[in-house]
C-alpha cells in the first residue's frame, strides 16, 4: 500500500532501492506492482529507473521469458550490449528449450541485428528457415556465415547444395571448387568422396554433373592435391585454390544458356545471389511480444 502511495504521489522516486525489501519479502506477490512502476517509469523516459526495476523482476523469477526478454531490449536501448546479449541468449535457450521455435526466430534475428556476428546464431538461423521451407533466407543467414567463417566448410556445402537447388548451378559449382579446396587442405580423402558423392544428388542437370565428376577426378588423382594455404585467405568462391605451383585449373564451361541465365539472376562482384525481387522476400516482418510472451512471425 505504501508502494503504492508513493507511486501515485512521486513515481520517479519509486525505484529499486525502495522496492527490493518488498520484493524480498512478497516475492512474486509483488510482481504485478513493479510491472506498474517499470511501465510508469519507461512511460517518462526513465529507462534506468525501469531497467532496475525490471532486473529485480528477473531476479525474483528468472524462469519468466518475456520478463528478461523486455529486459534485454531495453539494454539494447540503453546501448549496454554485452548484458544484452547475455540476456538474449538466456531467453533463446529457454525458448527453444520450449519449441518456441516462431518465437526463438525473433530473439535470433535480434542477435544478429543488434550484438554482432556470432557464428552459432547464424548457423541456427539458417537451419531453422531451412526448416520452415524458406531457403531464401537460409541463403541470406548462410552468407554471413560464409563472410564471418569463411573456412567453415558445413556453411559453404549448405550454400553450394541450396544454390543448386535454386538452379544456380554456376555459383554453386564455384562455391564447390572452394568447399574442395578446404577439404583438401582440413580433411581425409574419404571425406572428399563423401563430399563429392552429395554434391552429385543436388542436382541432375548433365553439364552440372560432369563438372562433379571433373573436379572430382582432379581432386583425387593420384598423389593428391596440394593446396596452397593462400588460396584459403578470403571467403570469395570465385578465386580458385592453387595445386602445387600451378592454378588450379577451372571446371569445363557450362553451356551458354546456363552460363547466361547464372549471370543474370548473380549480382556482380561478389557471391550474393539474391534476385532483386527475391530481395523483398528476405525482409523479416516485425514480431510482437504479448505478456504472456507469444510472437507472432509472418513464415512464408
Amino acid at each position: 500500500a505504501v508502494a503504492e502511495r508513493a507511486l501515485e504521489l512521486e513515481p520517479s522516486r519509486v525505484v529499486r532501492s525502495g522496492l527490493a525489501p518488498l520484493v524480498s519479502a512478497l516475492g512474486a506477490a509483488a510482481a504485478e506492482l513493479c510491472e506498474r512502476i517499470a511501465g510508469v517509469h519507461l512511460m517518462a523516459e526513465r529507462r534506468q529507473e525501469a531497467r532496475g526495476v525490471l532486473g529485480l523482476l528477473v531476479e525474483v523469477d528468472p524462469s519468466e521469458l518475456s520478463r528478461r526478454l523486455r529486459l534485454a531490449e531495453l539494454d539494447l536501448s540503453l546501448g549496454r550490449i554485452d548484458e544484452a546479449r547475455v540476456g538474449l541468449r538466456l531467453v533463446a535457450d529457454g525458448l527453444r528449450a520450449h519449441g518456441r521455435t516462431t518465437e526463438l526466430l525473433r530473439v535470433l534475428e535480434m542477435m544478429h541485428r543488434h550484438t554482432g556476428p556470432d557464428e552459432a546464431v547464424l548457423r541456427e538461423l539458417a537451419a531453422i528457415y531451412l526448416r520452415c521451407g524458406q531457403p531464401r533466407r537460409a541463403l541470406e543467414k548462410l552468407e554471413a556465415l560464409h563472410r564471418v567463417a569463411p573456412h567453415d566448410r558445413m556453411a559453404v556445402e549448405r550454400l553450394a547444395r541450396e544454390h543448386a537447388r535454386l538452379g544456380r548451378l554456376e555459383i554453386s559449382l564455384r562455391l564447390l571448387e572452394r568447399l574442395i579446396a578446404l577439404v583438401v587442405e582440413q580433411a581425409e580423402r574419404g571425406e572428399l568422396r563423401a563430399v563429392l558423392r552429395r554434391a552429385s544428388s543436388w542436382s541432375s542437370d548433365s553439364s552440372y554433373q560432369r563438372v562433379v565428376e571433373s573436379l572430382g577426378l582432379a581432386a583425387l588423382r593420384p598423389g593428391g592435391v596440394s593446396v596452397d594455404a593462400r588460396s584459403l585467405r578470403g571467403p570469395d568462391p570465385r578465386v580458385g585454390p592453387r595445386v602445387g605451383t600451378r592454378r588450379w585449373s577451372s571446371p569445363p564451361p557450362l553451356p551458354r544458356a546456363m552460363r547466361r541465365s547464372a549471370r543474370a539472376r548473380a549480382a556482380s562482384g561478389e557471391i550474393h545471389i539474391l534476385d532483386p525481387e527475391a530481395d523483398a522476400e528476405l525482409i523479416v516482418e516485425p514480431v510482437v511480444l504479448g505478456a504472456e510472451g507469444s510472437a507472432v512471425l509472418a513464415l512464408e
